[in-house]
């Protein structure tokens, strides 16, 4: 502090200090849903304490927060110091699903009998068609019985699921 002469007195002043907050701003990146709370605050050198509620969106899984849109950036976490006002970028993974080929009253299995896909994306070829004494196959399709609709390489998968050998009796 400083010391003033105030006529017979001496008064010492002493200055007062308030430590800065900063605001974190949590961007959903592509997300369906916002994060919750989208923003959190954090004095200067402390951190957020407890992260929001990630975001979700369909077909993909969040993995973290980044200071970077691309993932290229630091990780954002609970502990991460804070320093200045700042927004951090969901980050996410695509989901994989399993199409499993069910050789529906088959002799033989398909080969192979599953197929990974990403959301949304299809599983590019094929498995080689069981074989049945008698029968013909003719296509793949989400009903055992024929009903539903049928799968093909370009078929667009969004979960895992189940297709069954459909076959025609030779005469």
């Amino acid at each position: 502090g400083s010391t003033f002469t105030m006529g017979a007195a001496d008064v010492t002043l002493y200055a007062q200090w308030t430590i800065n907050t900063y605001t974190v701003t949590f961007d959903k990146n592509g997300g369906d849903t916002e994060a919750n709370p989208t923003t959190k605050p954090a004095a200067h050198g402390g951190n957020v304490g407890t992260l929001p509620t990630a975001p979700t969106r369909t077909g993909y899984t969040f993995t973290s927060w980044n200071t970077e849109t691309n993932g290229s950036g630091t990780e954002f976490t609970a502990a991460t110091a804070v320093t200045a006002d700042l927004t951090v970028y969901a980050q996410w993974t695509i989901n994989t699903y399993t199409v499993t080929f069910d050789k529906n009253g088959g002799d033989t299995e398909a080969n192979p009998t599953t197929k990974p896909a990403a959301h949304g994306g299809n599983v590019g070829t094929l498995p080689t068609a069981p074989t049945r004494t008698g029968y013909t196959f003719t296509s793949w399709n989400t009903e055992t019985n024929g009903s539903g609709t049928e799968f093909t390489a370009a078929t667009a998968v969004t979960a895992d699921i189940t297709v069954y050998a459909q076959w025609t009796i030779n005469s």
